[in-house]
């Protein structure tokens, strides 16, 4: 028995009663907290197990858990709710220098909205299409429900990008769209969706992310060595199962500096292979390809990165390439090797123009 003066309350230990048993062996059920009064005695407090304290305590378990699935379902709901009512995205006024010709924007913003009411389909993954476009509001792909998820992208990030065609890519175009793609968020019961406060802003040293990832066919870990040797460094791999089929990466710690930083020196090397003299088509499809690759690696934000990315590789497809793609899983960007991805890109590509013929 256990006097605790800060906490006004007597701890009593509920020991099994085994023989001789010495006291140092882990005997103890349970722990419980009573109030303490003055001129209360120590014997007047003593607690003796009974055979309903389990019942009670497996009653207590199951009216916790439906409590928590009824609290879900109606947070879930308010949130569905309130993200259409949110305040309209205002785009920022961004003074960003033209990196194409002014005269051939008025074609690439066309084949930008080519897709016309199928927009949506650059933005969902071709191989969750089956489920239409609400699929990532309603989480009918059996993962995470993120209302909204639409909304952020036809109202806020096709406008956005459609303002800034034939235009550099910088840190401040990213960050703004990541606040417009991310317009929804409003944290969750899980660590799927962050607050506000990360939105808008690249991740930071509270940030410590870690992602498992499960070896598919086609693809393997000669796929990462890039990853590994990438300069600065990314992070780590290690493997969590025996049979090497899964790996969880610990992406480097970085203060958000370090991670513009960064960024910008991807994006220099971007323009600078996208716009050398004499390139050719695939030679710039591999130019942004390499881009959402890295940027896949860094994880630029603490959540959101990967559709940032994605939107960052739409745009430079329209501006140097004709066009957006339609993939069928973008996560490819950070699986596959560069070579292999250009190949999917190519892939992508070919599908958007089928389907902007139907």
């Amino acid at each position: 028995v256990i006097l605790s003066p800060k906490k006004e309350t007597i701890v009593s230990t509920i020991e099994r009663s085994q023989g001789s048993a010495p006291l140092t062996a882990p005997a103890f059920t349970e722990v419980r907290y009573h109030p303490y009064q003055p001129g209360d005695s120590i014997q007047s407090l003593k607690v003796r197990e009974s055979t309903s304290s389990g019942c009670v305590k497996r009653l207590d378990d199951c009216l916790e858990s439906a409590w928590k699935v009824v609290k879900n379902f109606f947070v879930r709901l308010f949130r569905f709710i309130t993200c259409y009512r949110r305040p309209d995205y205002i785009m920022a006024k961004l003074n960003l220098e033209h990196v194409c010709p002014e005269e051939a924007i008025p074609a690439m913003r066309e084949n930008w909205r080519g897709l016309g009411e199928k927009k949506w389909m650059e933005r969902i993954d071709g191989k969750h299409q089956k489920h239409g476009k609400y699929v990532f509001d309603k989480g009918l792909h059996g993962g995470s429900v993120e209302p909204g998820f639409v909304v952020s992208y036809e109202k806020n990030v096709v406008p956005l990008i459609e303002a800034h065609l034939g235009m550099r890519t910088t840190t401040a175009f990213i960050l703004e769209l990541h606040r417009a793609a991310c317009w929804h968020f409003d944290g969750s019961m899980t660590d799927t969706l962050m607050g506000l406060e990360k939105v808008g802003v690249f991740r930071d040293t509270d940030d410590e992310i870690c992602c498992t990832y499960t070896l598919e066919e086609g693809w393997g870990m000669e796929d990462w060595q890039e990853f590994l040797s990438f300069e600065p460094s990314l992070g780590k791999i290690k493997w969590v199962d025996e049979d090497k089929k899964q790996f969880r990466i610990s992406y480097k710690v970085y203060s958000r500096e370090e991670i513009e930083a960064i960024v910008n020196l991807m994006l220099d090397d971007f323009y600078t292979e996208v716009q050398a003299e004499g390139a050719e088509r695939r030679d710039k499809i591999r130019a942004c390809a390499k881009l959402a690759k890295f940027m896949d690696w860094l994880h630029t934000t603490r959540d959101g990165s990967m559709r940032i990315g994605i939107d960052t590789l739409q745009k430079h497809l329209t501006e140097f390439v004709g066009h957006p793609a339609i993939l069928e899983d973008p996560l490819m960007c950070g699986k596959l090797r560069l070579e292999k991805l250009v190949d999917y890109i190519e892939e992508g590509l070919k599908r958007w123009e089928r389907e902007c013929t139907t």
